[in-house]
């Protein structure tokens, strides 16, 4: 079986998670999620057709598994993720008034330490400093789910920005077909951002997809995500002031 086959066959289908029960406290129509895509733009050129697929399945995955979590789900993707757009929908989005909790999707590609947008490439430390000085709310920025590349660098960052929790892959990330279906069905059914975190750190995806990346010639690879921050934080709970 092609790769591209095992790529598109467990993005579409998904993967059961176990769950866990968390009190409800940030009913679903007082939390927001915003998901941020754009992988064709800065990823290499003979794998322009696999980020094109994924840009498109990281937007409809969301939508299909979260759209009964979220009261809504807004996206920037293709041109639209640009730093500024990103910035600026952080801002808008917590300033309503009904909103106490926002949660941001990443997928982008990333470095240590710098992360690509449509437009620009932003050191992660910059980002959280403009992040601070735009958002007026940030108590109500809340998880970060990321996909980049090297994450974990990029972690300190939003933290700083205002974000409760974060996560990210120690090197280059590979494990993206497994890990955010994973991630998502645990999340949404009352995990906390650890147990979901660790749904998707299936040690035999990550062997297989890694082994794979390597051999397509991907140097640094390692897709072990790490958590930082209150890694028992729920879907259902405000962050702890």
């Amino acid at each position: 079986m092609k790769i591209s086959t095992y790529i598109i066959s467990l993005l579409i289908f998904g993967l059961k998670s176990q769950t866990l029960s968390a009190a409800e406290s940030v009913p679903i129509t007082k939390r927001d999620l915003l998901v941020v895509s754009n992988l064709e733009t800065h990823g290499k050129k003979e794998f322009k057709w696999l980020y094109r697929f994924l840009d498109v399945m990281s937007v409809s995955l969301a939508e299909q598994k979260l759209k009964d979590s979220y009261r809504h789900i807004y996206v920037l993707a293709a041109d639209k993720a640009s730093l500024a757009n990103f910035t600026n929908s952080l801002e808008s989005i917590t300033q309503d008034p009904d909103l106490a909790a926002l949660d941001v999707f990443i997928h982008l590609h990333g470095a240590p330490d710098r992360l690509w947008f449509q437009d620009r490439l932003i050191q992660t430390e910059t980002l959280g400093t403009e992040i601070q000085s735009i958002v007026s709310h940030p108590s109500k920025l809340r998880a970060l789910y990321s996909t980049a590349c090297y994450g974990k660098s990029h972690a300190e960052g939003f933290l700083n920005a205002g974000f409760s929790v974060v996560n990210g892959a120690e090197k280059v990330n590979t494990n993206s077909p497994h890990d955010y279906p994973a991630f998502m069905n645990a999340w949404k059914s009352g995990a906390t951002f650890d147990a979901a975190q660790e749904d998707g750190n299936s040690p035999e995806w990550i062997a297989f997809y890694d082994s794979i990346a390597q051999a397509a010639g991907f140097d640094d690879v390692g897709s072990y995500k790490v958590v930082e921050g209150d890694g028992q934080m729920t879907i259902n709970e405000a962050k702890s002031l």
